[in-house]
């Protein structure tokens, strides 16, 4: 039990680092490597930004690992995803489960924002394949995680916070611009980190079993905030980067470059053009060929992984049903409502004109 304790502490103190990590990030070493803006060529510092960072934060590539491995380790997991029965049940306001909550799991879980962030900000580093890991081990519940657990629910209770702060963003715009609030389905914020860094991930060239985690991340996040989370295109940081790397490749292209300048400039631009649920959806009807042909070999050590593996890309398609039928039913409410609008505002002005003629 002390050494359990102990390994969740040391747990919960990597987490607690990867929370400071983001503010630097952006401004030093994970912006210098995706954004540089002005400058055409990278920093120096960027292939040494995973062990050190310019503005004195952490080093961003052991403290994942650390997480990582303390995930891994049965000793923290079970200290982290112990049933308590505190802070997570009912609406998380009760003055007693607020103070029996189990730290070592709220910990991780506010080190979730950062982690979204690093997988989006490093794309093709070695951080983003421990952020990767880490956010698989924490958000699905296929590793380890166990569902009544309390990390599960210090979960359930960041998207309730999150939920919360886009709603109030939304009626903040609604206000400003005088327009009826709409019902966020973007997702701002640590979510669209973690949209864009999976969609760096599924655009890559990356070995089969990152794409299946990246896929299985995807409906996690579905169940985590709701199926419109897959029907957004807001890719966070990630955006931001291919953005910048097109306007990188452009600036090349105009000092003189070749036709390979242009060319960057179309991958980059594509890049965030294609839409994040048709990405999703493109891959895992790809795996779930790949996966089905795989099934039907002769091998019987092919076969065995393929159906130990086939299980994710079905739930995803199962995820990307429901977000569509949930899209198809929020569009014609709205073009309902709109055909309503159009009824009143056509008989208050005929009802007018009637009323001149007499």
């Amino acid at each position: 039990a002390v050494k359990a304790a102990a390994v969740a502490a040391v747990a919960a103190a990597a987490a607690q680092l990867l929370q400071q990590q983001p503010p630097a990030a952006g401004a030093g070493a994970g912006e210098s490597s995706s954004a540089p803006g002005d400058d055409a060529a990278p920093p120096p510092s960027q292939p040494t930004s995973g062990s050190t960072n310019v503005n004195g934060g952490i080093a961003l590539l052991p403290a994942t690992q650390l997480l990582a491995a303390l995930l891994e380790s049965p000793a923290a997991s079970d200290a982290i995803n112990a049933i308590s029965g505190g802070g997570g049940g009912g609406n998380g306001d009760e003055m007693d489960a607020e103070q029996q909550h189990n730290k070592a799991a709220r910990a991780v879980a506010k080190a979730i924002p950062a982690l979204a962030s690093t997988l989006a900000r490093r794309p093709g580093q070695p951080e983003q394949i421990e952020a990767l890991r880490c956010l698989m081990m924490t958000l699905s519940t296929l590793p380890a995680r166990r569902p009544r657990g309390d990390l599960s629910a210090e979960l359930a209770r960041l998207a309730r916070k999150t939920a919360k702060e886009q709603s109030q963003q939304s009626s903040k715009k609604a206000s400003s611009s005088k327009k009826k609030p709409t019902k966020e389905k973007s997702g701002g914020g640590w979510l669209a980190d973690l949209r864009g860094g999976l969609a760096s991930v599924l655009r890559a060239k990356a070995p089969r079993e990152m794409r299946h985690a990246a896929l299985d991340l995807c409906s996690a996040a579905a169940d985590l905030m709701g199926p419109h989370w897959l029907c957004s295109d807001d890719m966070g940081a990630w955006a931001g980067a291919a953005g910048a790397g097109a306007k990188g490749a452009g600036a090349g292209a105009g000092a003189g470059a070749s036709a390979a300048g242009s060319s960057k400039v179309s991958n980059a631009s594509s890049a965030t053009s294609v839409s994040f649920f048709r990405l999703v959806l493109e891959l895992t009807r790809i795996e779930v060929g790949v996966l089905l042909h795989d099934m039907s070999r002769d091998d019987v050590e092919c076969r065995g992984k393929a159906r130990g593996m086939l299980p994710v890309p079905l739930v995803v398609y199962e995820r990307l049903v429901t977000a569509l039928a949930a899209d198809s039913s929020a569009a014609e409410e709205a073009e309902q409502e709109e055909i309503e609008r159009a009824k009143g505002d056509g008989g208050g002005g005929s009802g007018g004109g009637g009323g001149g003629g007499g």
